[in-house]
């Protein structure tokens, strides 16, 4: 589903939309194992497979969004999803898996601002449509904050529903949100023929002071 590159050149790693496992590409051309696939790492339980996922900038720590709902699920149906951490220090227990965060219902892309600081969309759940996991010193313990991305009125036209990608202005003053606005014959925000002079959605919102 999504691609991520550690810091250092050396492996790509690689998440499974249909399955719980994120593959590990060695990258480095002058190892011999390059190009080939040399590890797979498991997250345990993932009901829908995987998505979105980010290495820190130090190479320490890989980020994988864990699903437990999808956005085309019924409106009954519940679960909460994770972000899975693991341990990608080669000083470390390199590649073990370190934790399971919960994350909402359909955790989805992912984008580290900082060693300490990752940034989060949440698909299904507009209410808690982006969020932030906040990491000690040493990426061992997280606290997990979110925001809606609700604008005005739930009666409006304009807004940004259904979060899949985040991403962050290198002054850290701004934050991008795509959306992916699933169709909702009811909804002013998420049918565009409901109301022909304001017709409903966006694909991107902002973030001041993310």
């Amino acid at each position: 589903f999504a691609v991520a590159i550690d810091p250092r050149g050396r492996y790509a790693y690689v998440s499974d939309e249909v399955s719980n496992l994120v593959h590990v590409v060695d990258i480095d051309p002058r190892s011999s194992t390059f190009h080939t696939r040399v590890r797979t790492l498991s997250v345990g339980i993932a009901p829908i497979g995987l998505r979105g996922l980010a290495v820190s900038p130090d190479g320490k720590r890989l980020y994988v969004a864990v699903p437990a709902v999808n956005i085309q699920a019924p409106s009954s149906a519940t679960g909460v999803g994770e972000i899975a951490v693991f341990d990608t220090d080669p000083a470390a227990s390199f590649m073990g898996f370190l934790r399971a965060i919960p994350a909402g219902a359909e955790p989805y892309g992912i984008t580290v601002v900082s060693n300490a600081e990752i940034l989060f969309t949440n698909r299904r759940e507009d209410s808690k449509g982006e969020g932030m996991l906040k990491a000690n010193a040493t990426a061992t313990s997280f606290t997990v904050e979110t925001m809606p991305l609700t604008l005005g009125s739930g009666a409006d036209s304009f807004d940004v529903n259904n979060a899949t990608a985040i991403v962050v202005t290198p002054d850290r003053q701004y934050a991008f949100v795509t959306g992916f606005n699933r169709f909702l014959p009811e909804s002013p925000s998420a049918n565009p023929f409901l109301d022909p002079d304001l017709p409903g959605g966006s694909n991107v919102g902002i973030i001041a002071d993310p």
